[in-house]
């Protein structure tokens, strides 16, 4: 093998560290080729060679401003005119090499001035830490804020959004605390006239890579799978979800390449960003609207996950009939299935019984109660009892239901008038609301109707 990839990190705690790893490699016979992402370090095969590597932390862009290409050759040809070699470039760490036997100026000479640039360059890195936080944090609340088991079941969005926040949350909080210290550190440092101190610990070097590596992986299943189910259901509507971000990665390029560079009023370049971020929040209202319109009638709502890899849910808002359908990976998890719509089921107790200080009509939509029911949920309304009356009710209208009459593996009823059902054969469950299931003709009926949908 003439290549090898390693994997480390190169960040502003511990760049003094890598040049000593990256000698040690070149004696071996690896010679740094690219870094690529802070994180792959490539190396080529070469000769045994005694070289000395020096890193340097040059401030390409800031929030608001970029170097242009220009400036960028300028300060590696004023280090090149030292005698120092050109390796490759990583961000804003500059790599360059001579030999061991050579006598050349170092290129870190003022302290000061070091310690300047990785302040500036750590101002920029800490500002996209604390952007990663809140994003993250407002992406984990909307999944967990509106998340039960099924919605979990069902899908992996919630799945892959959990778990790029479990590696992303935790990274940026490690990386703030660490640049704090480290600033904090090294302030006293140039103030006392001492060195600057770095970081040389494992956590950085390779615990840290690790991390982002494993975030990466999570983003990118997270828009393969989006990708997929939009081309496997023919569902454009899912599209709509990405095109504010897309409208605002776009117009962040552009700015990134153009604006950044433009030699124009800080004002103005801000300007341009409340308008992209503006632009982008009307844009997602528009898109919602239009969804909320289309789907106002029929739908059919399709999704898979690594559970349950085909299922699906349609039904009408002007109608009650509804069907819905989970083909899980085996009987297990089919099971688990029917429990979490049963517990759906009595977890809208308190949704019902909050919604509009109207409890007995919004819980009329769910089931049809007995006199008796409506009579003791009358008498209990406004009192410390009616919670638990409403849990009674619920409760009696779950019935498990007789299986020789479905030829089913697990049937239940969720309400008295027997109307809604959920139906299990082996690894295949089925939701079914708006048929009466009082009566057995009509239970045939059913079967005949999924039975034809297997075929």
């Amino acid at each position: 093998m003439n290549r090898k990839i390693v994997i480390r990190n190169i960040n502003l705690t511990n760049y003094p560290a890598l040049e000593e790893y990256l000698s040690k490699m070149a004696k071996k016979g690896w010679m740094l080729k690219k870094i690529i992402l802070s994180t792959f370090f490539i190396f080529k095969k070469t000769e045994s060679k005694a070289l000395e590597f020096s890193i340097t932390p040059y401030e390409i862009e800031t929030f608001l401003n970029k170097k242009t290409k220009s400036d960028l050759n300028e300060f590696k040809e004023v280090v090149e005119s030292t005698g120092w070699k050109y390796v490759t470039r990583s961000h804003q760490y500059y790599i360059y090499y001579k030999k061991s036997d050579e006598d050349l100026i170092d290129i870190h000479t003022d302290k000061e001035e070091e310690f300047r640039a990785i302040k500036k360059i750590a101002k920029g890195e800490l500002i996209g830490y604390y952007i990663l936080i809140a994003l993250f944090v407002i992406m984990l609340w909307s999944v967990l804020s509106d998340i039960d088991l099924l919605n979990f079941l069902i899908s992996n969005t919630p799945l892959l959004i959990i778990s790029i926040s479990i590696f992303i949350i935790p990274l940026s909080i490690i990386q703030i605390i660490t640049y704090k210290k480290f600033l904090y550190k090294n302030k006293k440092n140039i103030e006392l006239g001492n060195d600057l101190e770095f970081n040389y610990s494992n956590i950085q070097c390779k615990v840290i890579p690790y991390l982002m590596i494993f975030s990466g992986i999570f983003i990118v299943l997270f828009f393969i799978d989006e990708i997929y189910k939009v081309v496997k259901y023919d569902d454009i509507n899912r599209l709509y979800s990405f095109i504010p971000a897309v409208v605002g990665f776009s117009f962040g390029t552009i700015f990134r390449y153009t604006f950044k560079k433009k030699k124009i009023e800080q004002g103005k370049k801000v300007m341009y960003i409340i308008i992209v971020i503006i632009s982008a929040v009307i844009l997602t209202s528009i898109i919602s609207i239009n969804i909320e319109d289309e789907f106002t009638y029929e739908f059919i709502e399709k999704n898979s996950s690594i559970f349950i890899p085909e299922n699906y849910y349609n039904g009408w808002y002007t109608s009650d009939k509804a069907t819905g359908y989970y083909n899980a990976v085996n009987e297990n998890i089919a099971k688990v299935v029917v429990d979490a719509i049963i517990n759906r089921r009595k977890s809208h107790m308190e949704e019902y019984k909050d919604s509009k200080g109207n409890m007995e009509y919004e819980l009329s939509l769910m089931a049809v109660l007995s006199t008796e029911e409506y009579i003791k949920l009358k008498s209990a309304k406004g009192t410390e009892d009616e919670y638990n009356v409403l849990k009674e009710i619920i409760d009696k209208n779950i019935i498990k239901g007789k299986n020789e009459i479905w030829n089913s593996d697990e049937i239940y009823y969720l309400s008295s008038d027997k109307t809604i059902a959920v139906v299990r054969w082996e690894d295949k469950v089925y939701y079914l609301k708006g048929y009466d299931f009082k009566d057995d003709e009509n239970i045939k009926k059913v079967k005949e109707k999924l039975n034809k949908r297997e075929q």
